[in-house]
């Protein structure tokens, strides 16, 4: 009885200690002070929360949705701004990076954009951060991320990327200067989405701002694109205004230009690109999907300025004229292959090399859809999209095991690390109910390590991650359920 007594004893001793040991981390809990509040987010998330039809997937909305708000708003004026061009907002990318990404901060604010005309101090955000990123712009119109006030100082001080101005050092508010064309094709987003989803008052409120900040450095952008769809030789002269040098003292050929200027290229049409939406450098230097997105994005804010009358709209034929010299140079140059083999290349040089993988990050191949929609070739990118999913095609595309979703990696992060963001652009890219359903659940299966989405996850273990911190995959899983709650409803609503 005694040793019966005893075994019971060990056994209920060994399995305190395994569930111990396995204890998964603390899951995430909204902040009591978040850094803004919206009433309109907190109301949609309270009305939402009791429809979806798992409580997990509740759960995880709930603290997705709303993370940048609470999180990354790093400073703002909404409340005392005297007026609507001096807004400002500035948001970091997370707290273990505390600078700002012209990339990420568009894609933490836009999933927020469709409850502004119930909100009006929401609505004086997003300005603020379209106003920010103006300036910055017109500081420095290739630097891709910026020193917020009173935030962090740069970590890169020691990059070499002023030579024309004979200046070594790096020059504040510049945090990072690695020219990325999507980085631009961000701030243009950000002006569009802001204008599709505003009131019409809201927008009559905007009319002087859109003059006076958002053209001054819609029109530096328009430039600069043009410019860098120009000739190799005269980009690369010093004397050229638009001319552009990165080096990285030590650093490894991801973070460095070959000689300062990258590889040579061919004139093409194609605006030239040095580093990828990862922030690694190219290996050609024209990135299909990086032109696709700034095509669209041109001309989709000339839409949306063509649609409002009272503003001196000179610079609406600029943003159509450089967006149909890109799509013209697509149609030419970004496909490889013939008959039905024929798919996109992911970058090229001009002179006929050219390569074929796919990032995680967005703009990426897989998310044509999502970036580019109506402008791009429906049977080509099928075809793309079957080798960018197959590993024999795609070095980046990773096959999960211990039923790990498979998915597309990045040079980013290495090999056998998948990311989040891209099973949200197979998912928005899919018409396959059932294969949005299995990336949904492989989605909230990615959160267990403490219920937030993160940059990647090992391809044999969930709990394996990188960037726990990462506001921008967050807002983009938000930005995802309320598409499925559109034009999905059944796969995440109850019946």
């Amino acid at each position: 009885m005694v040793k019966k007594v005893l075994s019971r004893i060990s056994l209920i001793l060994t399995l305190l200690l395994l569930c111990m040991s396995a204890k998964a981390d603390t899951p995430y809990q909204r902040p009591a002070n978040p850094k803004f509040k919206s009433d309109a987010v907190e109301n949609y998330i309270k009305a939402q929360q009791q429809k979806f039809n798992s409580p997990e997937l509740s759960s995880l909305f709930t603290r997705t949705f709303p993370y940048s708000l609470d999180n990354t708003v790093f400073q703002q004026n909404v409340d005392t701004s005297v007026d609507i061009s001096s807004l400002r907002t500035y948001v970091v990318t997370g707290s273990d990076l505390q600078a700002m990404w012209l990339r990420d901060s568009s894609n933490q604010l836009i999933p927020y954009a469709f409850l502004v005309p119930k909100d009006d101090r929401l609505f004086k955000l997003l300005v603020g951060l379209a106003n920010s990123q103006a300036e910055f712009v017109l500081k420095d119109s290739f630097a891709n991320a910026f020193i917020v006030p009173n935030g962090a100082k740069s970590s890169h001080d020691d990059d070499q990327t002023y030579r024309q101005f004979q200046q070594a050092a790096m020059q504040p508010p510049v945090f990072e200067r690695k020219f990325e064309p999507d980085s631009l094709a961000a701030v243009l987003k950000l002006q569009r989405v802001i204008l599709e989803n505003a009131s019409a008052q809201q927008k009559q409120q905007l009319s002087d701002d859109i003059q006076k900040s958002w053209q001054l450095a819609d029109n530096v952008i328009v430039d600069l694109l043009s410019a860098w769809t120009g000739d190799f030789d005269n980009l690369t002269n010093p004397i050229n205004q638009y001319y552009y040098y990165f080096s990285r003292p030590g650093a490894d050929s991801l973070n460095t230009l070959e000689n300062g200027i990258g590889k040579p290229s061919k004139t093409t049409g194609l605006v030239r690109t040095l580093f990828r939406p990862s922030d690694d450098a190219t290996t050609f230097p024209f990135n299909v999907p990086v032109n696709f997105m700034v095509a669209s994005e041109l001309k989709g804010l000339a839409t949306q300025y063509t649609n409002i009358t009272n503003i001196d709209n000179q610079i609406t034929p600029k943003l159509i004229g450089i967006s149909n010299k890109i799509l013209q140079a697509l149609k030419i140059n970004s496909t490889e292959g013939s008959g039905t083999r024929t798919r996109y290349s992911y970058e090229l040089d001009g002179f006929g090399n050219r390569t074929f993988m796919d990032d995680g990050n967005i703009p990426s191949l897989l998310s044509l859809p999502v970036i580019a929609p109506n402008l791009y070739d429906a049977n080509i990118y099928m075809q793309t999209r079957k080798q960018i999913l197959n590993s024999s095609t795609n070095p980046y595309f990773f096959n999960g095991s211990n039923s790990v979703q498979a998915g597309v990696g990045s040079p980013h992060t290495g090999k056998n690390r998948i990311w989040p963001l891209s099973l949200i652009s197979q998912a928005e890219s899919s018409t396959d109910e059932n294969e949005i359903k299995h990336l949904l659940a492989a989605l909230v299966n990615s959160s267990q390590k403490n219920g937030l989405i993160y940059e990647s996850y090992s391809s044999s273990n969930y709990q394996d991650i990188t960037r726990e911190n990462f506001a921008w995959a967050n807002a983009e899983f938000a930005n995802f359920i309320i598409w499925l709650t559109e034009k999905h409803p059944s796969v995440v609503l109850k019946s």
